[in-house]
């Protein structure tokens, strides 16, 4: 985005971006971790919600009035409070996705007990 707009729309655009994650996920905190990365924490949700959630709004973004964007996601549960290594598993999902071309979800299979994490 910032090489082909310049960095002051890719900024406009990341901004827009997290309003677009606000309206369309409530109850989800989210934190923007680098570059146009971001993480989603679902507290009380399912994975297969936060998978259908974030699907929908992958869905939704060519309406937003943003510029050509995509959505690659990797959602993980984390009910051990160990974050870290939960990130990981997450990132590793989010390469697996951006190898498979992008515009995607794609999730560990899901423990019940488990509150999922993007």
């Amino acid at each position: 985005m910032n090489d082909a707009f310049g960095h002051e729309v890719g900024d406009e655009v990341l901004r827009h971006f997290a309003g677009c994650l606000h309206a369309a996920l409530p109850g989800t905190f989210a934190a923007r971790v680098g570059g146009e990365e971001f993480m989603l924490l679902f507290p009380g949700r399912s994975a297969t919600v936060a998978c259908q959630d974030l699907s929908a709004l992958r869905a939704a973004l060519p309406a937003a009035g943003l510029p050509p964007v995509t959505l690659t996601a990797g959602v993980v549960g984390c009910t051990d409070g160990h974050l870290p290594a939960a990130l990981r598993r997450a990132d590793l999902l989010l390469y697996q996705g951006k190898a498979q071309g992008r515009d995607c979800v794609i999730s560990e299979p899901e423990d019940p007990e488990v509150e999922p994490l993007v």
